[in-house]
């Protein structure tokens, strides 16, 4: 249980149901340690449990349209529920029974950050604003009264602090709202036990290539390149795979690369059984976009995988750009292999290279272990954000 815990009113779109990944992931570690009554969730994601398994509740913001009719509306009237979040009138009932310290936004669309933004200036209290990466600026959507551009600038300006998930994303925030305010790194946090079997094994027969979690435009191109560098080297005479274990929509938008490439997927892998399968693989895939539509994406996101896949023991290939966040990262801390160039005959050298050095692999596993060690654990993380959000109520 950490210390001194502010109280924490949290909206949010982030999934914080049994089966969340990415960001939604993220965010239930690090309220892993949060007293049950001293978190309270406002969501706007349809489908989300009453609590978030660790005794927090979790309130359904409603107002929600049918998918089909928010994308058929879409081209004339921009994004309705994001309106709807704009509109419908603030239930501040739980709220003011709940008594909330600070008030936190994490937002991974419009909707949630419209209705963050009320209750923000709603409240006689600090606001913070947790960003996962740089989608406010990226993708921005419009709706009848606002867009997520002018939306996000004055929720970060009004905030008396931001968390991001790098400095990179930091520095963005700065240009874009033209002021500074207190800020924490937070990365993805993970629990940490024995060091896995896997830094002490090393793999043989068939070198296998992994990538686990959704797929995304931010890292499709990235994968592609990946999975026909792998069907290179298999031509070239080499036992090698590529596996994903994603979601059916991953699989289905680039379902003929994966088949013409030999590429295989295992489905998705519930996040308490993550680590096991990833220690049977010689290299854990990041991948983030080589292509200039999803630049801010890749310069500012360092990816909530990456802390996993150090927990696991096993190496990093990080494939996307070298001036990205997620290669930027890795290669501070010396933690990964590289394929920095949108070329597969370049990304196939890398993998011979790394099948020549098969053995050097659990080498930079290693390192990447003492990271999650050394600034990744949960208990150590939880704490550092609760101090600095309880540094903002106290303002």
């Amino acid at each position: 249980m950490i210390a001194a815990t502010p109280r924490l009113l949290v909206v949010t779109d982030a999934d914080l149901g049994a089966a969340s990944r990415g960001g939604g992931r993220t965010l239930l570690n690090l309220l892993s340690g949060w007293p049950a009554d001293a978190v309270l969730v406002i969501t706007t994601l349809a489908g989300q449990p009453s609590s978030d398994g660790h005794g927090h509740r979790i309130l359904d913001a409603g107002w929600r349209l049918p998918g089909s009719i928010l994308d058929r509306m879409r081209s004339l009237v921009g994004d309705l529920h994001a309106q709807a979040m704009a509109w419908h009138p603030l239930d501040t009932g739980a709220v003011s029974a709940f008594e909330p310290d600070v008030v936190l936004v994490v937002p991974m669309s419009p909707p949630a950050l419209v209705l963050g933004a009320r209750w923000a200036a709603a409240l006689p209290k600090p606001s913070a604003t947790w960003l996962m990466d740089d989608w406010v600026q990226q993708y921005p959507g419009k709706w009848i009264t606002g867009s997520a551009h002018t939306s996000g600038r004055q929720l970060l300006r009004d905030n008396a602090g931001w968390l991001v998930i790098s400095e990179f994303l930091r520095d963005e925030l700065r240009l874009f709202t033209g002021i500074d305010r207190p800020s924490l790194v937070v990365h993805n946090a993970v629990s940490i036990s024995a060091p896995p079997l896997a830094l002490n094994t090393t793999r043989s027969g068939t070198f296998r290539l992994r990538y686990a979690g959704s797929i995304w435009p931010m890292h499709a191109d990235a994968l592609r390149l990946i999975a026909r560098a792998v069907a290179m080297r298999r031509a070239a005479g080499d036992d090698i795979e590529f596996v994903l274990n994603t979601d059916d929509r991953g699989w289905q938008l680039n379902e003929s690369v994966w088949r013409e490439t030999g590429t295989t997927n295992d489905g998705l892998v519930a996040y308490d059984g993550l680590r096991g399968v990833l220690g049977d693989s010689d290299l854990l895939v990041v991948a983030s976009s080589f292509e200039a539509e999803h630049a801010r994406m890749s310069r500012s996101s360092v990816q909530t995988k990456i802390t996993d896949y150090f927990a696991a023991g096993r190496a990093i290939l990080n494939v996307g750009p070298a001036d990205g966040a997620c290669a930027r990262f890795l290669r501070a801390r010396d933690a990964a292999l590289y394929a920095d160039q949108p070329d597969v005959a370049a990304a196939a050298e890398v993998l011979r290279n790394a099948m020549a050095q098969r053995s050097s692999l659990n080498t930079i596993a290693r390192r990447g272990w003492e990271v999650c060690v050394r600034d990744h654990e949960v208990g150590a993380v939880s704490a550092k954000m609760a101090h600095f959000l309880a540094g903002l109520s106290r303002q």
